[in-house]
């Protein structure tokens, strides 16, 4: 039986571990978000707990949401106006109120990508989880498909298909580096975990994301399949 599974679990569990991808199309090979630390790419997201009520209250949540606005920053300079903060906030109370009783995975997507980046997902797709064992937390995965950042006071839209550069910000430690990583990269140096939870979500997502190309890439996108199909045979 698969270890994977691409709907939401029917109980929450104590605790769970939530991270959401973002891609960026890259000359034929699609670049992908983690964390680096030292030589290993680790997952951008956070731990589900059932006593935090900070995600099953929606109005904590927001209010959570509103003090990380308030003081993400870069070289002293705030990231986002007043107004910005508020144009974010009122999304997200929209968005949040058609999640249903499955918010809370959201919501921690949400904010830790925010804290972690600077930039705020606007259109996210849940991909699936790998169940833990033993004392390894279940994995649940994001894709996110379109982010929201300012620059100039303007708004500025990330997509896959993007063609503006763009770092994300280093926000609150220097003992790590936030960015996008070429796919063969990130299959090779991906943090395994326990029972290989993070490249099974890694291979589901990037699946994914070909299939929602258009028909010109679905030969890439057999490639990209069959890369790593080959990969897993030989970790």
């Amino acid at each position: 039986m698969s270890v994977f599974n691409n709907m939401f679990p029917s109980d929450f569990e104590d605790n769970s571990y939530v991270y959401a991808s973002f891609i960026k199309e890259n000359q034929g090979i699609p670049k992908i978000s983690f964390i680096k630390k030292m030589h290993e790419l680790r997952p951008i997201g956070g731990t589900l707990r059932l006593q935090n009520e900070q995600w099953f209250d929606v109005e904590i949540y927001l209010k959570a949401l509103g003090f990380l606005l308030e003081s993400l920053c870069d070289n002293n300079n705030f990231l986002y106006s007043k107004e910005q903060q508020e144009e974010i906030l009122v999304n997200e109370r929209n968005r949040d109120s058609e999640r249903g009783e499955y918010a809370p995975y959201f919501r921690v997507a949400v904010f830790n990508f925010l804290k972690k980046t600077g930039t705020y997902p606007l259109h996210m797709t849940y991909i699936g989880h790998v169940q833990g064992r033993d004392k390894s937390l279940t994995k649940h995965l994001f894709y996110i498909q379109e982010c929201l950042t300012f620059m100039n006071n303007e708004r500025v839209y990330l997509l896959s298909s993007s063609r503006e550069y763009y770092q994300f910000r280093k926000i609150f430690t220097d003992t790590y580096s936030v960015g996008m990583f070429d796919l063969p990269y990130s299959v090779n140096h991906i943090y395994k975990g326990k029972f290989q939870a993070y490249y099974i979500l890694l291979k589901k997502l990037i699946i994914f994301y070909n299939q929602k190309k258009s028909s010109k890439n679905k030969e890439e996108a057999k490639n990209f399949i069959k890369f790593l199909n080959e990969t897993q045979e030989t970790r």
